[in-house]
């Protein structure tokens, strides 16, 4: 028998690269192809691709040769080798099957080696299939085995997470396993924290270079994306199980706080999801100077469309967009000048109302300080009832009793992803709140200049802060341009804490046309040159006096 041989070697884990499965799949197919006497004409190799679900079938390089036959880039009759039907698919037999004919009707052979069994869509019979399929029965339950007790295993490591043991050596990328313990590596913790604090001014691609030019770092946009979300920044880990429907792993309910070092601390991990989830995608390049406090939430009183903030020669404006375009239900461009209408919040009065939210509010900071603390304690205590618990039911003997005391075990443990739900959800409240006294306790005056003004990087920073925390209070502001007024409207969630108000809107002074001082004459010039102009008289000379024309007039008296 004679003709082109294209074999096929797949093995599960990366592990498996290192140790023999290569070399024993290579000299199975080599003796195949020498008792047949036929010529291998292509070496097919799916190292780390597992089959148990298909994988290999639907993105590896079974799939590829699949489809090559199909296109009629292998010659119809050629062979597509394995060393045994594990190596082509572990799926169970309602997969398998489709795969086996599919592979067929593509006009290719399949060689099963350790069988030395050839298979040819003109030649199959019931014996034939009748073996293959008993292969593919024990390739599916021996994987389905393993998977059991990878799952088991998977388990009882689980279990030893929620005590505080490291498991396994796999970690994120900041950390280290050193003797069973996770040992944070400074250098790339200190650049995640900065990209956190540039991310609270900055897009997520400016961020990223300004990050990777002060370290020398090579961050890419994509991993600092994922970086902000990272919840093991905050010592998260969230145990995660198959999921058969989605055919990979997914997060369960059950996640384990503080089990990794805290890089990040939690408020300015909460501030920062703050800061993602209100960025608009595609928006453009922002003022990285932050001036315009009341970004996103000014509008006009007369069409409710946006107003944009604008800085011309060092004159600020807001702007009605619409009017711009003359989309307004108003005509003309509408703006008004925004030196003073940027500090309106801040006057005495209106801060103070603001600061007063805060002060009766925290009788509610203390009220989650004390459920956080409570939590806290319970998790000990049930911690110290899962041990103990544990301790006995390695003790006990009878039957009975150790069911009683793994429905105690079992209780326990539903008890304590409880509480740490509760305590999670609590532990952002507080972080909320908190980050809310941090507004509250601003002061009026020197610092408030400085605010509003100052061109630095920690100015502007304290904006888009600012910007944030009155985007959690107001739901809009609301400029008559026509009335020169602000109207603020509060959340619902403030209605009835924060008072809401209507303010005039101050303009600075027009110096465009300075008074004249002095004494000022008129040149006359010939017709046809340009038009009169005033120029200062000079001093007369000593002993003169010049004479205004209204003391030339006559008068009644004359």
């Amino acid at each position: 028998m004679s003709g082109n041989v294209y074999s096929y070697m797949r093995w599960s884990t990366d592990r498996q690269s290192d140790g023999s499965t290569e070399e024993r799949q290579r000299t199975s197919q080599e003796a195949f192809c020498k008792h047949f006497g036929m010529t291998l004409v292509e070496e097919l190799t799916d190292p780390g691709m597992s089959s148990y679900r298909g994988k290999n079938a639907h993105e590896g390089k079974l799939r590829e040769v699949i489809n090559r036959a199909k296109a009629g880039d292998i010659p119809p009759g050629s062979l597509l080798l394995f060393e045994n039907a594990d190596r082509m698919t572990r799926m169970a037999l309602a997969h398998a099957v489709p795969l086996f004919f599919e592979i067929l009707g593509a006009g290719l052979q399949i060689g099963i080696a350790d069988r030395l069994q050839i298979y040819t869509p003109g030649t199959l019979d019931l014996g034939g299939l009748m073996t293959i399929l008993v292969d593919m029965e024990r390739a599916n339950k021996e994987s389905t085995r393993k998977s059991d007790f990878a799952r088991n295993g998977w388990k009882k490591n689980h279990d030893r997470m929620e005590q505080g043991e490291v498991v396994t050596d796999k970690c994120p990328q900041w950390l280290d396993v050193v003797e069973k313990k996770f040992v944070v590596r400074d250098d790339i913790a200190d650049q995640i924290r900065a990209l956190f604090h540039a991310s609270l001014q900055y897009g997520v691609a400016e961020s990223c270079r300004r990050v990777n030019e002060q370290f020398g770092s090579s961050w890419k946009v994509h991993q600092v994306q994922y970086l902000l979300k990272n919840r093991r920044l905050i010592g998260e880990h969230t145990i995660t199980n198959f999921n058969e429907q989605a055919g990979k792993n997914t997060p369960s309910d059950r996640v384990l706080t503080d089990y990794y070092p805290v890089i990040i601390d939690k408020n300015l991990f909460a501030e920062v999801q703050a800061v993602i989830n209100k960025r608009r995608p595609f928006a453009g390049k922002q003022d990285a100077s932050n001036l315009n406090i009341y970004r996103g939430l000014v509008k006009c009183a007369a069409c409710g469309g946006s107003v944009r903030f604008m800085l011309k020669t060092g004159k600020e404006y807001f702007h009605c967009t619409a009017s711009m375009t003359n989309s307004c239900t108003e005509p003309g461009i509408r703006s008004i000048r925004g030196e003073y209408l940027r500090r309106l919040l801040f006057k005495f009065e209106h801060w103070t109302n603001l600061k007063n939210y805060f002060m009766e509010a925290s009788e509610d900071l203390k009220t989650l300080r004390r459920e956080r603390d409570a939590l806290l304690v319970q998790m000990k205590k049930i911690a110290t009832r899962t041990s103990q618990t544990q301790q006995r039911l390695m003790d006990e003997d009878d039957t009975d009793r150790q069911s009683v005391l793994l429905d105690m075990l079992t209780k326990a443990k539903g008890d304590d992803r409880d509480t740490r739900a509760k305590l999670a959800t609590a532990e952002t409240a507080l972080s909320e709140l908190e980050d809310a006294f941090n507004i509250g306790g601003l002061e009026v005056g020197d610092r408030m200049e400085w605010l509003l003004n100052d061109r630095s990087e920690p100015a502007a920073l304290e904006r888009a802060r600012i910007n944030r925390y009155l985007g959690n209070i107001f739901e809009k502001l609301v400029i008559d341009f026509t009335g020169k007024t602000l109207t603020t409207e509060v959340r619902p969630a403030f209605k009835g804490k924060v008072t809401e108000f209507q303010a005039g809107i101050s303009s600075p002074p027009d110096r465009r046309m300075k008074p004249t001082t002095g004494v000022k004459r008129i040149i006359g010039t010939p017709r046809g040159t340009p038009r009169p102009k005033t120029e200062d008289v000079p001093p007369p000379p000593p002993g003169l006096v010049w004479i205004t024309s209204n003391e030339l007039l006559p008068t009644k008296e004359s």
